[in-house]
């Protein structure tokens, strides 16, 4: 199977689930990782797509390393269903509790995220 082939079907089943897998490239930086996925309430990471078995060269851990030191999440991926596995990891708190106190309504990010006012889960 052709890394183009896995990134094809693992975009079609994030678009299933709201999210939108935009083509990654950077004019002034190679090696950047293949897709970005941007979804609802903030979510986005990163795919880095590969055939079976293949794993990212050296500049590619490189920009992987770097994004991940940045707090975002970076994923290789060399099958369909892994794909499919993190795309719902990574949607997994898509639908959040929104509690109302008073006037002001406070909607969470993600468990483990500092919210104003209500600390960590």
């Amino acid at each position: 199977m052709l890394e183009k082939d896995i990134e094809s079907k693992v975009c079609a089943y994030a678009k299933t689930k709201g999210l939108i897998p935009y083509k990654f490239t950077s004019p002034n930086r190679r090696s950047v990782p293949d897709r970005l996925f941007c979804g609802p309430n903030g979510i986005h990471f990163f795919i880095e797509f590969k055939r079976p078995g293949a794993k990212p060269t050296v500049k590619q851990w490189r920009e992987i390393n770097r994004l991940i030191a940045l707090g975002h999440h970076v994923h290789v991926c060399d099958d369909i269903e892994e794909g499919k596995r993190i795309v719902q990891l990574e949607t997994a708190f898509t639908t959040l509790p929104v509690s109302k106190e008073g006037d002001r309504i406070f909607a969470a990010s993600r468990p483990g995220d500092d919210v104003a006012g209500h600390g960590s889960w």
